[in-house]
C-alpha cells in the first residue's frame, strides 16, 4: 500500500514494520515486496530479542512480538488491549513503562533489520502506531541511538500514510495489482 498508492517517489529499498497484535514487516525492492524462499519473509516478530525472554505465541520465548505486540503488551498488565489503551490515555505509570520497555525492544529491532537489510527508509504501521509518542517515541530514540553509536546516519522513520488501515491498503495494493 505504500508504494502501490504513493503520490510521489518512493525510497527503494522500503521496509515496512507492521505493528499490531503480532509483528510483521514487509521489504519492498524495485517496487517489488520481497517474499522469501518459502514465502515468510518479513516473519519478524519471531525474531529471538532476548533468549529467556516472554513467552511468545509461537511457543518460544524472547521473540520480538512477546516484547512488542500489542496484545502481550496488555498481557504485561493483565488487561485487555483496549485497557491497555485507556491507561496509557490517562497517563498510567505501569502502561507507559511497558510502552517504554517495548519501545525499547521496536529499536532495537529496527536497528537490526537496518543492519541487514539496509533500507533506505523504515515505515512504521498498524494498531501500535495509535500509542504514540510512549511506543514510537522510544522506539526512535532507541534506533537513534544505536545509530550514532555506530557513527552512522539512520534512515528516516515514518508512519505509515494509512495508519491503522495500512493491512487494508496493503490488501487492496495486492488487488490492484492482481487485476492490472
Amino acid at each position: 500500500g505504500e508504494v502501490e498508492f504513493a503520490s510521489g517517489p518512493v525510497s527503494d529499498p522500503l521496509l515496512y514494520i507492521c505493528l499490531g497484535v503480532g509483528v510483521g514487516s514487509g521489504v519492498v525492492v524495485g517496487g517489488r515486496l520481497l517474499l522469501g524462499g518459502r514465502g515468510f519473509a518479513g516473519e519478524v516478530g519471531h525474531v529471538q530479542m532476548q533468549a529467556d525472554g516472554p513467552r511468545c505465541s509461537c511457543g518460544r520465548s524472547g521473540c520480538a512480538e512477546a516484547f512488542i505486540g500489542l496484545q502481550a503488551m496488555a498481557n504485561a498488565l493483565g488487561s485487555s488491549i483496549a485497557e491497555l489503551e485507556a491507561r496509557v490515555a490517562a497517563g498510567d505509570v505501569a502502561a507507559l513503562h511497558v510502552l517504554a520497555v517495548g519501545g525499547r525492544h521496536l529499536g532495537v529491532l529496527m536497528h537490526n533489520l537496518w543492519a541487514t537489510l539496509d533500507p533506505a527508509v523504515i515505515v512504521l504501521g498498524g494498531p501500535a502506531c495509535r500509542l504514540g509518542k510512549p511506543l514510537m517515541g522510544v522506539a526512535r530514540e532507541t534506533f537513534e541511538a544505536l545509530a550514532r553509536a555506530a557513527n552512522l546516519d539512520a534512515p528516516p522513520v515514518t508512519e505509515s500514510r494509512f495508519g491503522d488501515l495500512s493491512v487494508a491498503a496493503g490488501a487492496a495494493a495486492l488487488m490492484r495489482k492482481a487485476t492490472a
